[in-house]
């Protein structure tokens, strides 16, 4: 896992990597989640990972993300909106 995110800016901060990000956010955890699955269940290398992760990101938000939203308040945000999806898993925070 951690050669697979370690390659990736966190979309929400791009200071850290998507295999650490700045904090647990539902967009973070989203990821982390996917690729522990890939990895235990579908015997994914690295490399598969990787590209899984990054289709899911475009997936989340295809336009893309700026890398700033926890400075912007985008911890509040949907992901289609650029944003974290919120705090807590069992409140993800939905597009407006």
């Amino acid at each position: 896992m951690e050669r697979a995110l370690s390659t990736i800016p966190a979309p929400c901060c791009a200071k850290y990597t998507m295999a650490t990000c700045c904090c647990p956010c539902n967009l973070a955890k989203s990821a982390w989640g996917l690729s522990k699955y890939l990895i235990a269940e579908r015997g994914y290398e690295a490399p598969r990972v990787r590209k899984t992760v990054l289709d899911w990101l475009r997936v989340t938000n295809p336009d893309g993300y700026t890398g700033n939203a926890c400075f912007t308040g985008g911890c509040d945000r949907s992901f289609a909106d650029n944003g974290c999806g919120g705090m807590n898993e069992k409140q993800l925070i939905a597009h407006r």
